[in-house]
C-alpha cells in the first residue's frame, strides 16, 4: 500500500468503481468480535507479527523527517511493545484526498489513523461499509489502559468517539485546559497603568480602557470581526450578550447567533464604539499581517490573536524594539464583574482524530493492544514527553522536566522547542494532564503566554461547541449550499449596521431576510443530527 498516490489514479477509481466496493482484491473481512485472547502478559508482547499503519503527520514533523518509521517515537514503541510497525502516510495538506483513494482502493491497512469527519458519512457509515470496525467488544477485551481511563469519563466525553452506539476509533484526547484555549485578546499592561485601570473584564471596562487608549495609539482596538473570518474571534465580544458568532449548542438546542436578540444588542455595542473611534474602521477587511505590522509599531492597544503564532512571536520582538511595551491577557468579556464568559476558542476533549482498525487487520487484538500502549502512563508519557533519559527528566511525583536537547535546542541543534521535540511526540494522545502541562509550559516559555493560555481557558465554552456531527449527503449539500449564501447576507448586514451605512430600523427587515434564506432549515438539520448524537 502506498501512502503517495496520484490525482490520475484518483480519476481512474473514480471511474472504475464506487468509493467503498468493486475495487481490488476480496480480503477476508476481520472479526469485531474477540474470542480467546492471544495476548495476556504485559508488554513487550512476544510476536513475530508486522502491523501495518496509515498515520496522518503533522506539519512540523515534516520538516525534520521524511518518514515517520526513522521517528525515535516509533522505534520506541516498537521496543517497547514488541510489535513491528510499518507506517505510511499521506502528503502533509493533502490528507482529505489521500484518505478518499485509500477508501477507493479497497486495501485497508491494519490501523488507520486519521479525522474521522473528513467526508460527509462520518464512521457510522463507514462501520456500515465495513471500512473499520466498531470496537466495542475490542475495548472490552484487548485495552485495559484505555479501559482504565473510560471508567473515569463521563457520558458527555464518552459519546465524542461513539457513532450509533458503537465505539470507532482509539480517540485522540486531550486532558487539561492549559492547551485547550490558545486563542484571545491582549493588552498594553503599560497603557492600562499610565491611566490606572486594571485590567477589563466586563464589556463597560472594556470600553473605559478602548476610551482612554485613544490618546495614546492609533489604533485602541483593531480586529477583524466578521463571522465569516473566524467565529471566535466575534465571540471574544458578542458571547457577552449570551450568543455566539455562528451555530452553537444552548442546553440541547442548537442555534444561530446572528438570529438571536443577544447578537442585536452586539450589533448596536459595536456601532456605538466605532461611532467613538475605538475600533479600527478596517475591522471587516483587515487582514493579519496588517495587524502584526501595527502592533509591532506599537499602533495598537487590543487585538485578538493566537498565544503562539501571534503574541508568542510579537512579545520577544517588542522586548527589543519597545522595551517600555507591557503586554497582559485579557479575559473574554461578560456584562457583568465575575461572572464567567460562556463563549470564547476553547479545544474540546475530542476533535475528531483517532486510530481505527480497519476490516482487513489481520490480528484484531495485536493491534488492539499497540494502540492501547498510549493509555497507560509509560505510553502517555512517551507520546507528549518523548524518551525519559533523553528528552525529559523525572524530577518528583508526576512532575517532568525537558532536558537540554529540547529546551536550549536553539543552541544545541538549531531547531526550535516544535522541531527539536516533533519526532519525539505525538500529539494524538494528552492522557495525562501533568505531562501535558509540561509540554504546553515549555511550548510557551514566556509567562505572559502560559498566563494567557490558564486564562482563556477559563470560559464554559465546552458547553455550546458544536460537537463532531454526521450528516446524510442530501442534508450535508443542502447545509453546505444555505450556509455559504446566509454567512455572506449577514456579514454584508453586519458591516452595514457597524458602520452606520444602514439604520437600525432595517435590523428586523434583516432578520426577516435571514429566515428567507432557509437559516431555520440549517437549523433543523443541525438539530437532528444533534438529536441523533445525544441518542447514540
Amino acid at each position: 500500500m502506498k501512502a503517495k498516490r496520484t490525482l490520475v489514479f484518483l480519476l481512474v477509481v473514480a471511474l472504475a468503481c464506487t468509493a467503498l466496493a468493486g475495487c481490488g482484491e476480496k480480503k477476508e473481512e476481520a472479526s469485531a468480535v474477540l474470542g480467546e485472547l492471544q495476548y495476556t502478559e504485559g508488554y513487550p508482547i512476544q510476536t513475530d507479527k508486522t502491523l501495518t499503519y496509515y498515520k496522518r503527520l503533522g506539519s512540523v514533523i515534516t520538516e525534520v523527517l521524511a518518514d515517520f518509521n526513522e521517528a525515535p517515537l516509533a522505534k520506541e514503541l516498537i521496543e517497547r511493545t514488541g510489535i513491528n510497525v510499518e507506517f505510511t502516510h499521506p502528503p502533509v495538506g493533502q490528507e482529505a484526498e489521500d484518505f478518499n483513494l485509500l477508501l477507493a482502493s479497497n486495501d485497508f491497512p491494519d490501523i488507520i489513523e486519521t479525522n474521522w469527519f473528513f467526508n460527509n458519512a462520518g464512521p457510522a457509515k463507514l462501520i456500515e461499509d465495513k471500512v473499520i470496525l466498531p470496537l466495542n467488544d475490542i475495548f472490552d477485551k484487548a485495552a485495559p489502559n484505555l479501559k482504565a481511563l473510560m471508567s473515569k469519563w463521563d457520558e458527555s466525553k464518552l459519546r465524542q468517539y461513539r457513532a450509533q452506539g458503537n465505539y470507532y476509533a482509539f480517540p485522540g484526547i486531550t486532558e487539561g485546559n492549559l492547551g485547550a484555549a490558545y486563542y484571545g485578546v491582549m493588552a498594553r499592561k503599560d497603557l492600562l497603568d499610565k491611566h490606572g485601570l486594571g485590567v477589563p473584564e466586563t464589556i463597560d471596562e472594556w470600553e473605559t480602557a478602548l476610551t482612554a487608549f485613544k490618546e495614546d495609539v492609533q489604533y485602541p482596538l483593531q480586529m477583524r470581526l466578521i463571522p465569516s473570518y473566524i467565529e471566535a474571534s466575534s465571540d471574544v465580544l458578542v458571547g457577552a450578550y449570551g450568543v455566539s458568532a455562528g451555530y452553537y449548542v444552548d442546553g440541547d438546542t442548537i442555534k444561530y447567533g446572528p438570529a438571536e436578540p443577544g447578537y442585536r444588542q452586539w450589533v448596536e455595542m459595536m456601532r456605538d464604539w466605532y461611532a467613538k473611534g475605538l475600533i479600527s474602521k478596517d475591522f471587516a477587511t483587515v487582514d493579519a499581517k496588517t495587524i502584526s505590522a501595527n502592533y509591532l509599531n506599537a499602533e495598537v492597544g487590543m487585538t485578538i490573536g493566537s498565544n503562539g503564532s501571534d503574541f508568542g512571536s510579537w512579545i520577544p520582538i517588542l522586548a527589543k524594539s519597545h522595551p517600555d511595551i507591557e503586554l497582559v491577557p485579557v479575559p473574554y468579556p461578560s456584562l457583568e464583574k465575575g461572572k464567567v464568559a460562556e463563549f470564547g476558542q476553547k479545544t474540546v476533549f475530542f476533535e475528531g482524530a483517532g486510530a481505527a482498525i480497519s476490516t482487513h487487520c489481520q490480528d484484531v487484538e495485536l493491534a488492539a493492544r499497540l494502540l492501547d500502549y498510549a493509555y497507560s502512563k509509560e505510553g502517555g508519557l512517551l507520546y507528549t514527553l518523548g524518551i525519559e533519559g533523553e528528552t525529559y527528566e523525572v524530577v518528583g511525583e508526576n512532575q517532568y522536566k525537558f532536558l537540554p536537547m529540547i529546551t536550549d535546542s536553539e543552541n544545541i541543534s538549531g531547531q526550535s522547542f516544535s522541531q527539536a521535540i516533533a519526532p519525539y511526540y505525538d500529539g494524538r494522545c494528552y492522557c495525562f494532564e501533568a505531562a501535558y502541562d509540561t509540554y504546553m509550559a515549555e511550548f510557551y516559555t514566556n509567562p505572559i503566554n502560559l498566563a494567557a493560555a490558564r486564562l482563556w481557558g477559563t470560559t464554559k465554552a465546552e458547553l455550546h461547541k458544536l460537537p463532531k456531527l454526521t450528516f446524510n449527503s442530501a442534508d450535508s449539500d443542502r447545509v453546505s449550499m444555505l450556509k455559504t449564501d446566509i454567512t455572506t447576507y449577514v456579514d454584508e448586514n453586519i458591516v452595514a449596521f457597524i458602520t452606520g451605512a444602514a439604520s437600525m430600523d432595517n435590523y428586523d427587515a434583516y432578520l426577516a431576510g435571514l429566515e428567507s434564506m432557509g437559516v431555520k432549515d440549517v437549523i433543523a438539520i443541525y438539530q437532528a443530527a444533534y438529536d441523533e448524537y445525544l441518542k447514540n
